[in-house]
């Protein structure tokens, strides 16, 4: 018995469909903005060189100024850069 050769069946090609997500949006209507998980942590201005080096000045300043009323005593005047920090924070 001889076998008969059939023809190669043709089957259509599947085709892949992609379709692009919408973008994912919050309550308000705007895109969400998806951060990496160490910028998660609030950050505050203070945490800025800038607020860092403001703050300090306005610290020396108080400082000095203590230092001045208490009558310019000897020493390294610590006890008025930390009253002077502990003060204004």
């Amino acid at each position: 018995m001889s076998r008969k050769s059939h023809p190669q069946r043709h089957t259509p090609s599947t085709s892949i469909v992609t379709s692009r997500l919408p973008e994912p949006h919050n309550a308000s209507g705007l895109p969400t903005i998806i951060l990496p998980m160490n910028a998660a942590q609030p950050v505050s201005l203070a945490d800025t060189p800038a607020a860092r080096a403001a703050m300090d000045e306005e610290v020396r300043v108080l400082a000095y100024a203590k230092w001045e009323a208490a009558g310019y005593p000897a020493g390294d005047g610590v006890v008025f850069w930390l009253d002077a920090e502990r003060e204004l924070r």
